[in-house]
């Protein structure tokens, strides 16, 4: 397994206002991760020629309304997904990642809770549960015979964001109102 030196964060976890996606010579790729030293893209079609390991790349990072430059290398890539070193970024959109991957920072030191792996009778999936004594938790309900993820939570620092497949992102509330919810346990 390959460790990274610095966490990643899954797009799906952002709300639709924070989704980040990559501009290249006029066509928009989307994010599918990214850590405050690459990004990971999704790629449909043909690969862009500049998409091959080793090849420098200038373009955007466009986030809601604001457009960052940056300059990336290739680093990996396949038939659907390249992934890309950060080599340049502006100090605004260095600040945004950090605070972007502020819920993958929290969780480095998760352990599965004693539920973790059954059934939820609230959503009716199987559910990993992690926690850790900071209160930091993750849990992802999944349908084990498509192999798909239909929800996910995460709570750090007394914010929390749930998502669940075809749904937007629901986000915010203090801690003590999100502990009281059950239909999230």
């Amino acid at each position: 397994m390959q460790r990274r030196r610095r966490p990643r964060a899954l797009t799906l976890t952002l709300p639709d206002t924070s989704q980040p996606c990559f501009l290249l010579a006029g066509q928009k790729y989307t994010l599918r991760n990214f850590s405050e030293e690459g990004i990971g893209l999704w790629i449909t079609g043909e690969t862009p020629f500049a998409m091959h390991a080793g090849n420098r790349i200038s373009g955007d990072i466009v986030i809601g309304a604001q457009i960052y430059p940056v300059q990336l290398e290739v680093a990996h890539g396949s038939a659907r997904a390249v992934g890309l070193r950060i080599l340049s970024k502006s100090p605004e959109l260095a600040l945004l990642f950090r605070r972007l991957l502020e819920p993958a920072n929290q969780a480095h030191d998760l352990s599965p809770e004693r539920d973790s792996g059954e059934e939820d009778p609230e959503l009716g999936f199987p559910r990993l549960w992690y926690r850790n004594r900071r209160g930091t938790e993750l849990i992802v309900w999944y349908h084990e015979a498509q192999k798909m993820i239909q929800a996910l939570q995460l709570s750090w620092l007394g914010k929390w964001v749930f998502r669940a497949q075809f749904k937007p992102a629901e986000t915010g509330c203090p801690l003590g109102l999100f502990r009281d919810f059950p239909r999230w346990r």
